[in-house]
């Protein structure tokens, strides 16, 4: 992070905020603070994880750029509910033209981030994860 806040002095830019490490008691609040969330993925761990962090994002209403295999759960999900924008490791175009493209669209932004709440709200709430983990309990114990 040292890094990337020198860069970001040396340019002059004046648009970015780095803050040290937050307690986790501090996420509620902080999740809801950047207008786009940047998530990223090695292309070698799709399919082992998923990012809790995806979700947090989801359910701050925030829209998400991933930087991430475009075959992955996080990049189908993305595409399926239109909450953000995926972007291949390495291609930087791609990268500057959807950071453009948010810091440009106000009304993009806020449309993307009310798709992430409603996906998670359709898709991933307690009561159907408590749901799924209870079919599956049924599942095991029919089988024996």
């Amino acid at each position: 992070m040292k890094e990337l806040a020198e860069q970001v002095r040396q340019r002059g830019l004046r648009n970015f905020l780095f803050l040290p490490y937050q307690d986790q008691t501090m996420l509620k609040f902080s999740l809801g603070v950047a207008d786009v969330h940047w998530l990223s993925l090695k292309p070698a761990v799709e399919g082992l994880i998923v990012p809790s962090k995806f979700y947090a994002i989801a359910a701050a209403g925030r829209p998400i750029i991933a930087i991430c295999s475009k075959d992955g759960e996080i990049a189908r999900r993305i595409r399926q509910h239109r909450c953000g924008e995926v972007v291949a490791p390495g291609d930087i175009e791609a990268l500057v033209k959807a950071i453009l493209r948010f810091a440009a669209e106000s009304a993009l932004v806020a449309a993307m981030g009310r798709k992430a709440r409603e996906m998670l709200a359709a898709g991933f709430s307690r009561r159907q994860a408590l749901q799924k983990w209870h079919n599956a309990l049924q599942s095991i114990g029919q089988t024996r």
